[in-house]
């Protein structure tokens, strides 16, 4: 939980950094979407996907682990069960 929370919080500070360092120029036209992607396009962007990456695997991680820990409580009920 706190691996999620620390990848969210990352993120949300890179995306900003993000924003801003796209949109920081006094002379950026906004109403000018190619040059908006010319600009993001620009950018590194490593960072942020090896983050969501990291987002995925510990999602990914999470599911797994509370299957597995669903089967073990199952299991023990079964034995735990009068025949």
């Amino acid at each position: 939980m706190g691996g999620v929370f620390l990848l969210f919080i990352a993120g949300i500070i890179k995306l900003a950094h993000l924003v801003h360092s796209i949109f920081g120029s006094a002379n950026m036209d906004i109403s000018d979407p190619e040059m908006l992607m010319a600009r993001l396009r620009a950018e590194n962007l490593t960072l942020l996907w090896a983050m969501a990456g990291l987002f995925i695997l510990l999602w990914v991680y999470s599911v797994v682990d509370a299957y597995m820990g669903g089967r073990r409580i199952d299991e023990m009920e079964e034995r735990d069960l009068p025949s």
